[in-house]
């Protein structure tokens, strides 16, 4: 699996500015429904969404969808055998022993794969059992919450710990 880091920083309006190591950078906003819209250098733009189990659904302006899973600690594999991995907090903290084994996470054999592809009927049983639960995984509510740190007052102008992959 190819492991691909990422830092996040706010802009003034609020918006994301992800700029990946291999040199992509990509400008993440999230919606009111939780959904976050994007849009990159290269012209490409999209919506992620959050779908259940930790599934991403990524769909591209010109409608086609690939999957990826929060894997926790800032990791998301990607279907094409791609690891993205939020050093944000890393950049930001200088960490200890434990606190440096805490931000590396998990190894590659605990990663769970994404799906390869999902009917839309498989799509809406995901959104139904989280909706039906009342309630999102541990995962998916600690996603969310760090997620929501990067339209937070940090100090030093990064988000949290992820905001969809």
């Amino acid at each position: 699996m190819k492991e691909i880091g990422y830092q996040d920083e706010r802009m003034a309006d609020g918006t994301i500015c992800r700029r990946f190591e291999d040199g992509r950078t990509e400008w993440r906003t999230r919606q009111p429904d939780e959904r976050v819209t994007w849009r990159d250098a290269a012209g490409a733009e999209g919506t992620d969404e959050l779908l259940g189990d930790q599934v991403i659904k990524r769909t591209h302006a010109d409608g086609r969808a690939e999957y990826a899973r929060d894997q926790g600690y800032g990791r998301t594999a990607w279907i094409n055998d791609v690891l993205t991995v939020n050093r944000t907090l890393q950049a930001a903290h200088r960490p200890g022993t434990a606190l440096e084994e805490f931000l590396n996470g998990p190894r590659d054999k605990d990663f769970v794969p994404p799906p390869a592809t999902l009917t839309p009927a498989e799509e809406e049983e995901l959104r139904r059992r989280k909706k039906k639960t009342g309630e999102d995984s541990d995962r998916e509510v600690a996603a969310r919450r760090s997620s929501d740190n990067d339209w937070g007052d940090d100090s030093d102008g990064s988000d949290g710990d992820d905001d969809f992959g």
